[in-house]
């Protein structure tokens, strides 16, 4: 159902790589609690509680889905998203 409908909106699935995960994680590490908290700011709201559940909390995709009330595709999709434009936004500042 859901690759159905990414179809007809023309969409391609989205997957977050193990070496994004990293890079964001080393960047949180590296920039302290303070500029990370800016940046999560900067995320549109769905994908920063997306991301906030996921990287910082460690909770399941499945478990954000539940939490979030969407599927787990979506949960992906936004994480992978945000986590894209947290990757942007710490290789500026550098």
């Amino acid at each position: 159902m859901e690759s159905e409908a990414r179809e007809l909106l023309r969409m391609q699935a989205i997957h977050v790589s193990e070496h994004t995960v990293r890079s964001v994680e080393r960047a949180v590490l590296e920039s302290g609690d303070v500029v990370v908290e800016q940046w999560l700011t900067s995320l549109p709201e769905r994908e920063r509680e997306a991301i906030r559940l996921r990287v910082l909390d460690e909770s399941s995709y499945a478990r954000i889905a539940d939490e979030l009330g969407c599927s787990e595709a979506v949960v992906r999709q936004r994480v992978s998203r945000g986590l894209s434009r947290l990757r942007r936004t710490a290789t500026e500042e550098r």
